[in-house]
């Protein structure tokens, strides 16, 4: 029933905003790679303040240590805490401009429904407005909104947040696998 109700939606989708779609996904995908860029960051961050030799307890401290060669181990902590900073900041601008790109894409896509449920109305024969009270036409037309509002925006959203907690478990697995089944 659900997978009949996407297909609906997705039949009423012109090949560009198809394409659009794809494009979001990727883009959706990329924002779940910058998260779990950021979450992973964290780790390292830790293991630099909490221990008193961080390069002998972290390999990625080690193996970022020995790529920058700094100076001192101020330096290194410098440039560890810029990058992160640098890392969050990108990250959220990219979300930002992805969620810019959604909503601007939803509203669109109701734009685009609504008119061309208003066309289909202009271009219907004398009979079917005889047939149908006016108001019930314009309840349709604002509806059109309200249920990409109710049903596409939220599918969106439950999907961008599917993957960045199907990213997130699989970075835990990955760094700490007896950790993250318990």
């Amino acid at each position: 029933m659900k997978l009949f109700t996407v297909n609906k939606l997705f039949y009423l989708f012109d090949t560009r905003s198809k394409i659009i779609t794809l494009l979001l996904t990727f883009m959706i995908l990329i924002g779940v790679v910058l998260e779990m860029l950021g979450i992973g960051a964290i780790i390292p961050l830790v293991a630099l303040f909490a221990s008193p030799n961080p390069l002998e307890t972290s390999k990625i401290l080690k193996r970022a240590h020995d790529w920058l060669g700094p100076e001192s181990e101020i330096q290194f902590i410098t440039w560890i805490l810029t990058g992160a900073i640098l890392l969050y900041i990108i990250k959220n601008i990219y979300l930002l401009a992805l969620a810019y790109l959604q909503n601007r894409f939803n509203m669109n896509k109701q734009n685009q429904l609504g008119s061309r449920l208003f066309r289909t109305y202009l271009h219907s024969p004398y009979e079917f407005h005889l047939k149908h009270n006016s108001s019930e036409l314009i309840r349709n037309i604002k509806l059109v909104g309200v249920m990409m509002n109710l049903v596409f925006t939220p599918m969106v959203i439950c999907f961008t947040e599917l993957m960045v907690v199907t990213g997130v478990v699989l970075l835990l697995v990955w760094v700490d696998p007896i950790s993250a089944t318990i």
